[in-house]
């Protein structure tokens, strides 16, 4: 009984060591990081990570941090570490002391140029899959109510998450190398472990809302994504931006045409909308409703009956209505234009046009061309349509800007186009300043930066909002 007793002790013995080891072990290799946020940002040339906010279990002293304090798993530069009470970037970077600490990243890089041609044929395939009719929805009801959540939570799910956790959002893991504090003088210590991204936010996009809309008049349902003022009222008349995507988008996903650049999403910023409140509306499309012979497809009759739904479900100023579209979108732009004259402001036709024998429809509206100086065809295209209008009656000017400058000096010499009495302009992009310095000076980019450029310079856009139908 004695033995058998004894026997008792050492378990309890060893079962006790095991435990404060195991307490041990744990004291000296918990993670303080809980959760890591990816935070997304737009650029001309399309997403990119902006920063990391990891969430900490203790309030953090932003004085005792730096950029050696964190290692990241990718080759992005860290540009700045400072904490924060909520997952949010500080403008000046300075931060304050709380539990979140957000490292910027470095985004002075460029991002592949497409090379998918339209005609794909993979594409095609994936555009006939996703083109099937859906149920009838009533419409002002769904809108109505799905609307009403900005960002529809969860907002754009396939980014928000990371590739590691279903979505296909880009991935990041970080580890804290070096002691830093917490608030009260304590060392929050290194760690060896690298802790995940589970998912990331995105400024701007996040505050678009994504419903679909079941077209009564065609039994179709269209995908679209829009942006309503922050402070949106009802007593209030906004103006509208009506943007269409170019070839590369057209993907019948919701993110595919607020991702690729600034064309949609620019007019949705703070920045923006403290200057000028205004509703921005994004169809999102199967396929591009306009191609290169002129054409539209049974598709585009959706535009403007999505765009008469919302003019009747918010209170738009329908005497600033305004079109915005790139390459093909820009295409389509003016296929919609001349189909309803008289109906747009204005429009911002980015590395696009239509067909000059039907220009002279035109020649009354207050039309903006942009283009390459080295995108030979796109130019010659556009140069052809302002013929036409220039023989209808249009008043027409033109001016070539060197876009290597400093942005204060470009944005002036575009205003001087801009701001001149003609109602259409052209502004022609010098060859040889555009594409960046790396990347192969060729049509197909020096087409493509030109909507990675243009949408940056406010010149472009107070020409937009200023124009008023009468």
């Amino acid at each position: 009984m004695k033995g058998y007793k004894n026997r008792i002790e050492r378990c309890c013995s060893l079962l006790a060591l095991m435990l404060c080891c195991a307490v041990a072990f744990a004291a000296t290799s918990t993670v303080h990081i809980k959760s890591v946020t990816g935070i997304n940002k737009m650029f001309g040339d399309g997403m990119k990570m902006a920063a990391v906010a990891l969430e900490y279990d203790c309030a953090i002293s932003t004085s005792s941090l730096k950029p050696s304090c964190f290692a990241l798993s990718t080759d992005k530069k860290i540009t700045r570490v400072y904490a924060n009470d909520d997952v949010a970037l500080d403008q000046q970077g300075k931060g304050k002391n709380g539990r979140y600490v957000i490292i910027e990243l470095s985004t002075d890089y460029q991002l592949p140029v497409p090379s998918i041609a339209f005609s794909d044929v993979k594409k095609h395939e994936r555009w006939k899959r996703e083109g099937k009719k859906l149920p009838h929805l009533e419409v002002k009801n769904v809108l109505k109510d799905v609307i009403a959540f900005r960002g529809n939570p969860a907002a754009h799910p396939s980014i928000s998450l990371s590739s590691k956790h279903g979505g296909n959002g880009e991935d990041i893991s970080v580890r804290q190398i070096t002691d830093i504090m917490d608030t009260k003088g304590l060392a929050v210590p290194a760690d060896s472990e690298w802790v995940d991204n589970v998912k990331n936010m995105n400024l701007v996009l996040d505050d678009f809302a994504k419903p679909d809309f079941m077209d009564p008049k065609r039994g179709e349902v269209t995908k679209f994504d829009i942006f309503l003022p922050y402070d949106y009222d009802a007593s209030k008349k906004y103006p509208l931006v009506l943007y269409l995507e170019d070839e590369y988008s057209c993907a019948n996903q919701h993110d595919a045409p607020l991702t690729e650049g600034l064309g949609a999403v620019i007019w949705a910023t703070p920045e923006e909308q403290s200057r000028q409140p205004s509703i921005v509306l994004v169809p999102v499309l199967k396929n591009n409703v306009a191609d290169t012979a002129y054409h539209v497809n049974a598709d585009f009759s959706a535009i403007p009956n999505l765009l008469d739904t919302i003019e009747n479900l918010y209170h738009v100023d329908r005497s600033r209505v305004y079109l915005v579209g790139q390459s093909l979108g820009a295409r389509a732009a003016l296929a919609l234009q001349e189909r309803y004259p008289h109906r747009f402001a204005a429009s911002l036709l980015v590395s696009g046009a239509w067909n000059p024998a039907t220009a002279s429809r035109l020649k009354d509206e207050h039309l903006l061309f942009v283009a390459a100086d080295a995108d030979s065809d796109t130019k010659a295209e556009v140069t052809a349509y302002i013929k036409q209008l220039k023989k209808a009656g249009a008043k027409a000017s033109s001016k070539t800007v060197d876009m290597g400058q400093a942005h204060e000096t470009v944005d002036g010499d575009i205003s001087l186009l801009t701001e001149d009495s003609a109602n259409v302009k052209c502004l022609l992009m010098k060859a040889g300043t555009i594409v960046p310095k790396g990347i192969p000076d060729n049509a197909l980019c020096n087409k493509t930066y030109t909507w990675r450029l243009v949408y940056q310079y406010a010149s472009v856009r107070n020409w937009l909002f200023k124009q008023v139908l009468k």
